[in-house]
């Protein structure tokens, strides 16, 4: 298991979640573990931790789990090198959403005097926006709060939102989730208008609002559908790190994986229709340690892409 990498924290949230119930229940079928995966980490997370929880040596397996550890009363200390993460990551632009300098603070204060475990300063993006969102503006914090409680809350919100005419409008709307793109550096907010018969989900962007209020007495409309999705199936071969370097680029997106015997990993990625160039972009860029075997309409757009950087690459040599 790597100490560091995008299902780190998950990974070890499942084993501790297994050892638990385990304990609990004296042992636990094999069904029961993949449960309990299923329910704390991703789809294809069982593929990865289940053949290995024996080799770990925290069970005696027979035909159940049986642990050799007792876990009860038992609190997970914070390490050195959890504590120099954290000190890294207080130090991210968008931190001021979640926390206000006092808890930043605080936090800070109950660190000690260990280091950073990285220096934003030493990373450089090339495919990233350079004008992104700018995170410390107060009243951007303000929108931002404001939306994901009631996201949490389930309430709808009256929101003031400048399009892209430059033209004021105010709607009331049912907030479903914020959405980050790494590429655009941008928030955007993905909701529901109050009133409009079509119930689609739109996209506005978090920079482009400007006043949030909280509907009092409307409330309660999870009744309302998500928009269907989109979906591709790809091969990631077992060479260059591509499996790592995949379930990396695409952690926050729905997937359905498995794994052949050769290592190479076939998956099945669920995305918005208007997030489909992102998705190219990406794809794109594994070069030739990522197939992509369907929809046709994607693999179209894959080979129109490619003969256009080749006509590209002839003009310029």
């Amino acid at each position: 298991m790597e100490l560091f990498s995008e299902v780190y924290s998950t990974y070890y949230l499942s084993v501790r979640k297994i050892l638990e119930e385990a304990y609990k229940k004296k042992h636990l079928t094999t069904e029961e573990v993949k449960n309990i995966i299923d329910r704390y980490a991703f789809s294809e997370s069982a593929f990865f931790i289940a053949p290995n929880i024996e080799e770990w040596g925290f069970f005696d397996k027979g035909d159940n789990y049986k642990p050799k550890l007792n876990t009860e009363g038992y609190e997970l200390p914070i390490t050195n090198l959890e504590k120099c993460w954290l000190k890294a990551i207080l130090k991210d632009s968008r931190i001021g959403l979640f926390l206000n300098k006092e808890e930043i603070e605080e936090i800070n204060g109950g660190l000690g005097s260990v280091g950073e475990l990285f220096d934003y300063g030493d990373f450089h993006v090339f495919d990233k926006n350079t004008c992104g969102d700018d995170f410390k503006d107060e009243g951007y914090i303000k929108n931002f709060r404001m939306l994901l409680d009631s996201i949490r809350d389930n309430n709808t919100v009256e929101i003031e939102y400048k399009n892209k005419n430059n033209v004021l409008t105010e709607n009331k709307y049912f907030p479903v989730s914020l959405n980050y793109s790494a590429k655009d550096d941008k928030f955007r907010l993905i909701a529901f208008r109050l009133f409009d018969k079509r119930r689609k989900q739109l996209k506005l962007n978090l920079s482009s609002i400007v006043r949030v209020n909280i509907c009092e007495g409307m409330q309660n409309f999870k009744g309302w559908k998500d928009k269907p999705k989109s979906h591709i199936v790809v091969k990631i071969s077992n060479k260059r790190n591509a499996l790592d370097r995949f379930l990396l680029q695409f952690a926050q997106y729905e997937k359905e994986s498995s794994v052949s015997g050769d290592g190479s990993c076939l998956s099945k990625i669920y995305y918005d229709k208007d997030e489909e160039t992102e998705i190219l972009i990406r794809i794109l860029s594994f070069g030739p340690v990522l197939k992509v075997l369907g929809p046709e309409g994607f693999v179209d757009q894959i080979r129109q892409r490619l003969r256009r950087q080749h006509r590209i690459y002839k003009d310029i040599y």
